[in-house]
């Protein structure tokens, strides 16, 4: 019995080992899943940490400035202040000669898409898992992303200032011009001359398109203005073809140092006057009124058709000489009287009384150009000679007038005048005067002298004058009692009235 004893205890403690190792596997199996669990808790909270944050991302630039731990508007800010950098050297020169202008971003609107960029930025690895974005981010910092803002520039404020350029730069054209006219002066120097200038003028509207896409494209740099010439209308050498000699008359004077002093102050009076284009010259306007405070003298003058003696006798003289050659130069003849009757110092027909102020002497200058008027008497030589300065005559032609006699009228029997300043047997007689019909051409003629073409300029009607007896009453005993006459009265045509008073 003794040996067949079993041994229980050792039984009970095997199943108690087994146990316990079990329960010791669980426990470690547990403590291990929970220490995986809460590795991966942590990397979790690790990554997302790291992601979920409301700064840039590190790796990121704009602009070459890291943005990488900074908020959008610390980003923002550096971002702009780093432009500022960047457009301080954006700059346009345009440049003329040795001159330049200077155009700055100050000058233009612009603005850059930094708030677009930003969003790209900040949107950077904010999309996909926790562990795609977290990888994303750490490689960043190995492989760094670079954003560039884009600058876009207005340059249409620059007008104003491109055309402030053109204007500082424009030169008028300036015609060549005569600053000084002395007829006094030897005919080679009447004229005093300034040449004239070339003008320019700044292409605005390139300029404007040379600085803009120079803006624009952001290339900057030097931009040339561009400048072209304007020439003048008139040159120097133009001017003097058109300040010639057109056309000159001289009549011969009497020796009468009263009349010569009246036909020169005429001559001072009309000599050195400018006639522009579609203006008119007037005689009385030129000379004013012929009276001793302007110092004309009493000579022989023509009152109601009898030789008389008066205030400035003799302009009649300068007048019709006047008259003669501004008809030469194709001047238009506005208003023209001729005398009581033919003088001696010009044909019938060709003359043109003055009687201020009511009977004139005028002509317009109907030409493009202006006419100069030079008038002279030569005390030595007893002439009176009118000239005209301006365009010649087309083709080198020449105009001249030609007084034809259409008919004669013989003067009538004599007058007997009584005269109350006569003493008795005393006697004053005046030659009687023939009268003239008097048809006056204007004659074009070419270069060679030949006659062109000629026209009626006007027809002057001179009615005989009969000779004029003036006696004391009761001087003659054939008539005792003579009768006071005045001169006998004639028509003269509309166009051309003999005047009451003119001087001769």
């Amino acid at each position: 019995m003794g040996g067949n004893r079993q041994k229980p205890r050792k039984r009970r403690a095997g199943r108690k080992g087994s146990s316990l190792g079990v329960i010791l596997g669980v426990v470690a199996v547990l403590l291990a899943g929970a220490c995986v669990a809460g590795y991966f808790y942590l990397s979790n909270w690790q990554k997302e940490s790291a992601i979920n944050v409301n700064t840039c991302y590190q790796g990121v630039s704009v602009d070459g400035v890291a943005i990488g731990g900074m908020t959008r508007e610390e980003a923002k800010a550096a971002i702009e202040a780093k432009q500022q950098e960047r457009i301080q050297g954006h700059k346009v020169t345009a440049t003329f000669e040795e001159l330049k202008w200077e155009f700055t971003m100050g000058d233009v609107t612009y603005s850059f898409d930094t708030d677009e960029v930003l969003n790209q930025a900040f949107n950077l690895g904010r999309e996909g898992t926790v562990k795609e974005r977290y990888e994303f981010v750490k490689n960043l910092e190995q492989n760094p992303v670079q954003y560039e803002t884009k600058l876009t520039i207005d340059a249409s404020p620059l007008q104003a200032k491109v055309q402030e350029i053109a204007t500082s730069l424009k030169v008028e054209a300036k015609n060549a011009s005569i600053i000084k006219f002395d007829p006094k002066l030897p005919a080679e120097d009447r004229f005093t001359f300034e040449a004239e200038q070339v003008g320019r003028e700044a292409d605005v509207s390139k300029l404007f398109t040379d600085v803009k896409n120079a803006f624009e494209s952001q290339a900057f740099g030097q931009v040339q203005v561009q400048v072209t010439t304007v020439d003048p209308e008139i040159k120097l050498e133009s001017l003097k073809g058109q300040t010639q000699k057109i056309s000159s008359f001289t009549t011969k004077m009497k020796k009468d140092s009263n009349r010569e002093a009246n036909i020169e102050l005429a001559c001072n009076a009309v000599s050195g006057t400018i006639l522009m284009p579609g203006e008119t010259f007037s005689f009385n306007e030129a000379t004013g009124e012929r009276s001793a405070a302007r110092g004309y003298k009493v000579a022989g003058i023509i009152n109601g058709g009898i030789p008389d003696e008066g205030l400035g006798g003799g302009v009649c003289q300068v007048s019709g000489t006047l008259f003669n050659t501004v008809v030469m130069a194709d001047m238009t003849v506005v208003e023209r009287t001729r005398h009581s009757y033919v003088l001696g110092y010009l044909p019938g027909g060709r003359d043109a009384t003055v009687d201020y102020p009511r009977v004139d002497f005028k002509f317009r200058n109907d030409t493009a150009n202006p006419v100069y008027l030079v008038m002279y008497a030569d005390h030595t030589q007893l002439t009176v000679t009118a000239e005209v300065y301006g365009v010649p005559l087309a083709d080198g032609g020449t105009i001249d007038l030609d007084a034809v006699t259409t008919a004669k009228k013989t003067p009538g029997e004599p007058q007997y005048i009584v005269d109350s300043t006569l003493k008795l047997g005393e006697s004053r007689t005046v030659s009687a005067k023939t009268g003239y019909n008097i048809t006056v051409y204007k004659v074009y003629k070419n270069a060679d002298g030949s006659e062109k073409k000629r026209e009626v300029l006007h027809k002057d009607s001179y009615p005989a004058i009969p000779k004029k007896i003036f006696v004391a009453k009761g001087g003659l005993p054939t008539d005792p009692t003579p009768t006071p006459a005045a001169p006998v009265p004639t028509t003269a045509p509309a166009a051309t009235p003999a005047p009451a008073t003119p001087a001769p």
